[in-house]
This record gives C-alpha cells, structure tokens and sequence, in this order.
C-alpha cells in the first residue's frame, strides 16, 4: 500500500480561510509575480536610458567607475560577439557592418594625403598675408605648404593614409544621433582594426566617449553643459585630445581595469607638420610586442576633423607597429614630435 505524502500548507494559504480569502490570497500572488517580472526589464530599461548620457545626480567616482569597467570588459570580447543591447542601436540607423560615415557627412572631409591644401588657414597667418604685398604673401603660402607637406609626406613615406570612418554616432537606446564624435571613431577604429564590424566600432567609441567623459566631468562638472551641447550637435565641437592626460591616470579605477592608461593616441598634426603622442602610464608595462602595437593608436588630424592612419592598401589594415618603433621613425625623418606622459 502506498502512502500519500502531504504537503505543508503554503504559509499564504491557511488551511482553515474561507474560499473567499482564499481566491483573494492567490491573486496577490500571481500580482507579486507580474510586478517582479516587469519591474526588472523596466530597470534595465531605465538604465540604458541614462546609459549615454551622465545624470546631474549621479555620484561622479561611480561614473566613471562603472564607465570604465564596461569600456574594459567591452573591449576585450573577442571580434563578432556582440550584447544584445548592441543591437538596438543597429535597428535605429547605425547601418550594416563595415559602414561608417563619407566625406559627404563632413563639414571638413578628406581621405587623401595628395589634396590640395585646406582652404581654411589659421588666423595669423590671414592676417600677416593682408599687411604684405602680393610677393610676400605667395613666399609665406609656399612656406605653409612646406609645413603641411611634412607630415604629408612622412606619412606617404611610410605606406600609411588618413582613413575615414565618419563623424556621427548613435546611442544606444534608440539610436539617437551623437555628433562630434569622429574622435572617439577614430579611436576606436585604430583599436579594433579593419577587421572589426561597424557595430564593434561604434560601440567601442561609445564606451571610450563614456569614461573619458566621466572623469572630465569628475574634474570639472561646468563643462557638463558644453559636453552635451557637442554632442547633440547643438553646440560647438567639445572633444579636445587634451582630454587624454585625465582619462589615463583617473584615481578612481584601478589601473587593470582603465584601458586607457594601456594606450599611446599619436596624432599627426597635418597642419603644423608635428606629432603628439598621448602615453598612457600603463603601456610600457605590456611585456607583449604584439599587445603594445595593438594598443598604440595612430589618428590623423586636421582642422575640425579627425581621422583614423592606416596601411595604405586596399583593406586600409590596422597598423602593425609599436610606439617606441614608431617614434624611432619620427626621429629618424626628423618629424617634430610631443610627448605627453603627465
């Protein structure tokens, strides 16, 4: 004979309520279920809401904390793995992999090394060519190209070129257009190389906008206005390479969790002819010759606009090189260069 085994009441369910109590105590139960499983993709919601954008409230230590940890652990997943939340944004407009923005998107565009010379020219020089006569004027153009051909040439030289990969990016929820922001593509691009998907590319410039922008705002919470005026593209351009120094040696992330203080950002000043080279205080620290040159990103700008340097082949490949090598070439074509380690 078997025996039946009784189950304990459920301490909601007293064994002795009327039908009535009882029928009521059940719908409160299943109430209790429906709000745990709606409020918890509400808070995701909500948190990817805030996602791009820094909240006047929000404690400006776990800003950036949070920014850099999802920049680091963002990073170094490995190539077409993407979040879910990636994905979003790619329905709004971010376009199909390996498409990034053209010259056409651009108030100031170019792709090749062997154009013409900017039509815009730095204000003193305008000025100094108004108080010459003609003569004078065409010596001190010739002279500005010659500045401008060093870098051009260099760079030639070398079987590299400016690539483009746009000045417009999207959020990620919803796809909202963030402009300005050919800096941080440009970064991110020089990081993950040709082989990356477009959806890669803009999702790590999103993160590296994120936490670079965190501790600037850390340091300095008047610019947060300004920041967001350059970002919905109702302001001017607020991205400034001087931004790098703070975001490398933040104190509030430990140093293996901060990225950035892993990178060298060298850019070539095709204007004044010089590089700059941005060096993270953690980079000399990787033992990997094949790390450092993943982590040395080579940016090309020029006035408004900054671009990615890549392998001038028809891939436009990453560039296979590391900084200290690369500085070693700058020398040794007597390119004027700046080193900022502080």
């Amino acid at each position: 004979m078997l025996a039946c085994l009784r189950l304990p009441p459920s301490p909601r369910m007293c064994p002795c309520a009327s039908p009535h109590v009882r029928q009521k105590l059940k719908a409160q139960s299943v109430t209790d279920e429906i709000v745990i499983e709606v409020s918890t993709p509400l808070n995701t919601t909500r948190a990817d809401l805030h996602w791009d954008e820094l909240r006047g409230d929000e404690d400006r230590h776990s800003a950036v904390e949070h920014s850099y940890v999802d920049l680091c652990d963002y990073a170094y997943r490995p190539l077409g793995s993407v979040g879910s939340s990636e994905g979003v944004a790619a329905a709004a407009g971010e376009g199909s992999p390996g498409q990034f923005g053209n010259a056409s998107d651009l108030s100031r565009a170019s792709t090749l090394l062997t154009e013409e010379r900017e039509d815009a020219t730095p204000d003193e020089y305008d000025d100094a060519a108004q108080s010459q006569d003609e003569s004078d004027s065409r010596d001190e153009v010739q002279d500005w190209d010659g500045v401008q051909d060093v870098a051009r040439r260099f760079v030639q030289g070398l079987r590299l070129r400016p690539h483009e990969v746009g000045s417009r990016n999207y959020s990620r929820w919803r796809g909202r257009t963030l402009w300005n922001q050919c800096f941080y593509m440009s970064m991110a691009f020089a990081y993950l190389g040709n082989k990356a998907s477009c959806r890669r590319v803009r999702g790590l410039a999103r993160r590296m906008r994120r936490a670079i922008e965190a501790v600037v705002l850390e340091k300095h919470p008047s610019w947060a206005q300004g920041l967001a005026a350059s970002t919905s593209g109702t302001g001017k351009a607020m991205v400034f390479a001087d931004f790098l120094p703070l975001a490398m040696r933040s104190d509030s992330i430990s140093m293996d969790r901060n990225l950035l203080a892993k990178l060298v950002v060298c850019i070539v000043d095709s204007v004044n002819g010089h590089a700059e080279a941005y060096v993270g205080p953690g980079y000399h620290q990787l033992e990997d010759r094949a790390e450092q040159a993943k982590n040395f990103l080579l940016l090309w700008y020029k006035p408004g606009h900054y671009q990615v340097v890549v392998c001038d082949d028809a891939a436009g490949s990453k560039l296979d090189c590391t900084y200290d090598e690369f500085k070693e070439l700058l020398i040794k074509h007597d390119v004027v260069f700046i080193e900022t380690t502080e």
